[in-house]
């Protein structure tokens, strides 16, 4: 949920500014119910005991920012300005509830443990955008920040500067640098099964996230209005978080920090897109190779190692079209594709034995060991319009995934158990790919005045 109040006035020709104020939240719900079901036959009564128990998430922020554009030349453009957001997490908040059909049994109660943190995040920064002559242009800009919680202050100083050389036969060079600070977290325990994502701040404990990134890239503009960019970019990331080995699935609202490690990232990619502006018939093609890996130089995760990233998504292709039949008429059909991501599942299933107890405990050897399936999908709409007296309407008919193709949206690992003909028990580890909305036509109707 989310709301938005905003104001924007022109001081002069060359000076205007833009004030904002936003509130958004976000909130997930995990719960599991289980029913009990007993009799006592000495007084032939029977009874009925349900009970659940789950977890709770949030976060909520409330921000206000100022800023100012300030045109003292052609060539010049300022910008500068300051913000602030108010955070409120809520890493998890547990609850248990009972309820009997007996008075037999306590009929209801409840209980649980909340954790809720704050942080407070402020920033200031300009940026310069200067253009020398027809050839070369450049932005040079620096953003500080700070970012306050449990008593405990952390700054970043932010520089970025970028350039680009223009030459005559629409052929143009363009690289920058900046460097980028992260307070606020999206913990995911590398699983799609359960809606288990936690967004938490830094604390006292634990440090920010700051990243370096370098990019480069080659443009060129045909005379027919085609364009083509080649892009290549590198990110060095310190301090990302990640669960300890075997601490996921047993971490609780209470203890979240103490589960997690600080350690290193690397993202890579080159970028390619082909663009066409004009005509009756517009769209662009783009494809990106990318790899991204994280290690944790303590060892507490995947021994150290490097390993795949979450969101390592080797390949991306996007294709989108738009033919234009008349001035009341349009199509748009757009094609994407991307490799899977990864996460981490058991290999194999342990058995851990204790005092008239015996627990099957999956085992995963290393972290992020499994690659889902890639998911593609083909997009189509249409779009009616028709000018009124006062205005146009517009009617959009639209079908995602026109071919129904089956993406997974759930990733659910499973025990099976297998008994063979001499009765030899076998417990292999089972996928389950469930995929939900594969097809899915809409309706929009827009008015513009």
């Amino acid at each position: 949920s989310m709301a938005a109040l905003r104001w924007n006035h022109v001081f002069s020709s060359k000076l205007f500014s833009d004030v904002s104020i936003s509130w958004n939240g976000f909130h997930s719900e995990r719960e599991n119910i289980t029913k009990s079901i007993g009799s006592v036959e000495e007084i032939d009564y029977h009874y009925t005991v349900e009970t659940s128990n789950g977890t709770k998430t949030g976060i909520s922020d409330f921000n206000a920012d100022i800023s100012f554009e300030y045109t003292p030349s052609r060539n010049n453009m300022l910008t500068f300005g300051a913000q602030t957001t108010r955070h409120h997490f809520t890493p998890g908040e547990s609850f248990v509830a009972s309820v009997s059909s007996s008075e037999m049994v306590k009929p209801d109660y409840s209980n649980g443990y909340s954790s809720h943190l704050y942080g407070m995040e402020s920033a200031v920064f300009f940026e310069d955008a200067i253009k020398i002559g027809s050839h070369i242009s450049t932005n040079i800009g620096v953003r500080a920040t700070l970012f306050n919680t449990q008593g405990k202050s952390y700054y970043s100083i932010e520089p970025r500067v970028s350039g680009q050389y223009i030459f005559e036969d629409g052929l143009s060079l363009k690289a920058g640098y900046s460097r980028m600070s992260q307070y606020v977290h999206l913990l995911n325990t590398g699983m799609m099964s359960l809606p288990t994502d936690l967004w938490v701040p830094i604390t006292r404990d634990i440090k920010p996230v700051y990243s370096d990134i370098v990019s480069a890239g080659v443009y060129k503009s045909f005379s027919n209005d085609w364009t083509l960019s080649v892009e290549a970019y590198l990110k060095e990331l310190y301090n990302v978080l990640d669960y300890k080995d075997g601490k996921a699935s047993l971490s609780s609202p209470n203890d979240w920090a103490q589960t997690m490690s600080s350690g290193r990232g690397r993202s890579k990619g080159l970028e390619f897109m082909i663009e066409k502006k004009s005509g009756k018939t517009q769209g662009w093609l783009s494809y990106t190779l990318s790899k991204s890996v994280r290690w944790f130089p303590d060892g507490s995760i995947n021994g150290g190692k490097v390993f795949p990233h979450n969101f390592d998504r080797r390949h991306n292709l996007n294709l989108s079209v738009t033919h234009k039949f008349s001035e009341k008429l349009d199509l748009n059909a757009s094609w994407s594709y991307s490799s899977g991501n990864m996460i981490t599942l058991p290999v194999r299933v342990g058995t851990i034995y204790g005092f008239q107890t015996q627990i099957d405990q999956p085992y995963a050897q290393s972290r992020n060991n499994y690659k889902l399936p890639s998911t593609h999908h083909l997009d189509l709409f249409v779009n009616l319009k028709k000018q009124k007296s006062n205005g146009r309407r517009i009617w959009s008919f639209g079908i995602y995934n026109v071919y129904a193709r089956k993406n997974p949206n759930i990733i659910d690992p499973y025990i099976d158990y297998i008994v063979d003909k001499d009765g030899n028990v076998s417990r292999p580890f089972t996928v389950m790919k469930v995929s939900i909305l594969t097809f899915i036509p809409s309706v929009n109707y827009t008015f513009e005045f």
